[in-house]
Order: structure tokens, then sequence, then C-alpha cells
């Protein structure tokens, strides 16, 4: 029995500068999977005052969410102007 192998999309350097995965790569997350819109619990944030000034702490979860979001974050300013990921991808490609 002849069986056609299944193929997984390859990612964009575009998809993966975003931080995009497949399928495939999401499932190996090790069952930890990272929603785009969440709610904050009473657990998650504690208010405080610090000297008369508010304070507010996050829980690990929410420092773990941001630590996510970031990892695939990249500022950048080419002289004050904005900067296409076609031409961005050209200069890095150039370097």
């Amino acid at each position: 029995m002849v069986v056609d192998p299944v193929l997984v999309p390859s990612l964009s350097w575009k998809d993966i500068l975003v931080g995009k995965e497949t399928l495939d790569q999401n499932n190996k997350n090790d069952g930890q999977h990272f929603v785009d819109s969440f709610s904050l619990t009473e657990q998650d944030v504690k208010k405080s005052l610090v000297d008369g000034v508010p304070s507010i702490d996050f829980s690990e979860r929410v420092y773990q969410l941001l630590e996510k979001e970031m990892s695939t974050s990249v500022v950048l300013k080419m002289l004050g102007r904005n900067v296409g990921i076609t031409n961005l991808q050209n200069r890095l490609y150039g370097i």
C-alpha cells in the first residue's frame, strides 16, 4: 500500500520573525499553549501601596505570558523611517 507523505508547510522568514508556528511545532510545546487572549484573575494581580504610591505586582503566569510575547518582538528604528518587512529582510541578508 502506497501512502502519500503529509507535507508540513514550511515557515517563511516573516512567519518566523513574528513567531508563527506550524501545528506540529505548536504540539511540541510540552502542553504549554499560550493563547492570544487571556483573562486576569484575582490571583494574578496584587495591588498595594508602597510609601503612598500605588503598586501592582503580577503573578509568575502573567510574567511568562509577557515573556513569551516579547520573545518574538523586534524593535527597529532606521533613521526614523518605517521599514517594510521585505526591505528589512533584504538588508539583513545583505549583511
